[in-house]
């Protein structure tokens, strides 16, 4: 019998390096010691994951960022009154602004006092006697108006509990937007005191004015100028569309918190009742003494 060389050499000839490194066959990958996959899971288990488990893969993660549903825009309003002080020291509303999502004015009205005006502060507030004495409409209107309009909106402004007590209003806390008690937006305030870690800093709110100027390049409220209600309602609006998501992932946390607080109030509310009533029943069926 023959021997072909040719054959013999083309067989078992030597490939190059690397043609013989993209041909070689992977080896798989050992689980950890402390994996828990059986054999069937690990084979499957080099495929990509879009959740960040532990899945053996030696590919590449994206990170997780996670998104929730925002609101629609035309559930948002924005508000802003300016104040006039009275005779008794009081500061109560005498203007008040709403303006919608896209900054445009939905209401715009003039208040009368209630009390005795003895500041109109028409350098700050911009608002005159002559104001309110031809504008002017009385405040159970405007709260009438007031209180329709924000039903079931996100409110946002600066400061609201502040232009709310004036209106005489109360709006949802988890509907409220306040860009002056943001964390964000907040300022470090006075050392008050020391906790665990040794530090305790209260935080305070800041002016709309310098939120404008640093968030936004925009300059409103100058010095020597009255303000305008509907810029900063505006302001105050564009501020929170910077930290929108941020803001509502914070506020659907704590909704969360709230309602896991108000399920462990109702559970101990039933435990206390439940145990009221076990007591009650005991005491009445409890043997008397000196009975036989």
């Amino acid at each position: 019998m023959a021997f072909n060389k040719t054959t013999c050499n083309d067989k078992y000839h030597l490939r190059p390096l690397q043609q013989h490194q993209q041909h070689r066959r992977r080896r798989p990958r050992s689980p950890s010691p402390d994996s828990s996959l059986s054999p069937s899971e690990d084979s499957s288990s080099s495929s990509y994951s879009s959740d960040n488990s532990t899945n053996g893969s030696h590919q590449y993660r994206r990170p997780h960022y996670h998104k929730i549903p925002l609101p629609p825009h035309s559930e948002y309003l924005a508000l802003d009154c300016e104040m006039v002080g009275t005779l008794t020291g009081k500061s109560v509303a005498a203007h008040v602004v709403v303006v919608n999502w896209n900054g445009k004015t939905i209401f715009d009205e003039y208040i009368l006092p209630t009390e005795q005006v003895t500041d109109y502060r028409t350098f700050v507030s911009g608002v005159t006697a002559e104001d309110l004495k031809k504008k002017g409409k009385s405040l159970r209107f405007i709260r009438m108006k007031i209180h329709k309009i924000l039903q079931g909106k996100i409110l946002v402004g600066h400061a609201l509990p502040n232009d709310l007590k004036c209106l005489g209003i109360t709006h949802p806390w988890h509907l409220q937007r306040d860009t002056a008690y943001y964390g964000p937006f907040m300022q470090r305030g006075h050392v008050v005191g020391k906790d665990n870690s040794g530090n305790s800093i209260i935080m305070q709110p800041r002016k709309l004015r310098l939120l404008a100027s640093e968030r936004l390049g925009r300059q409103i409220q100058v010095p020597g100028e009255a303000h305008c209600p509907a810029e900063d309602a505006i302001a105050a609006l564009d501020l929170y569309k910077s930290q929108r998501h941020n803001w509502e992932l914070c506020m659907q946390r704590h909704l969360q918190e709230s309602f896991r607080t108000q399920q462990l109030h109702q559970l101990q509310m039933q435990y206390e009742q439940q145990r009221y009533l076990q007591q009650k029943f005991f005491r009445l069926h409890q043997p008397r003494q000196g009975c036989q």
